[in-house]
């Protein structure tokens, strides 16, 4: 399940993606970036503090490869991110 929420201050978007298990990534976009955090004091400590927090960025386009994975916990999501596939590797034994 994916919430998002227009953060007027912070000048982004805040989406919450979530599995109703307890399971969830908290992430920031603002200019085409995205910041994925683990949790949402994470997320406050880093946009709206200041402080360097656990996160990784992605850019905006790579939310709908991420979002499409059944991948719901932060450390598997930035395991799957790290994982992907580059589009311009040619693959020979492809089936």
């Amino acid at each position: 399940m994916l919430h998002y929420e227009l953060l007027k201050k912070a000048g982004g978007t805040i989406d919450v993606r979530h599995n109703n298990n307890g399971d969830a990534t908290w992430t920031f976009i603002k200019r085409r970036k995205a910041k994925i955090y683990p949790s949402l004091e994470q997320l406050i400590a880093g946009v709206y503090i200041g402080i360097n927090t656990e996160h990784f960025v992605v850019n905006e386009e790579d939310l709908d490869y991420l979002y499409a994975s059944t991948y719901y916990t932060y450390q598997q999501l930035k395991t799957y991110h790290e994982n992907k596939p580059d589009p311009n590797q040619l693959n020979l034994f492809e089936s």
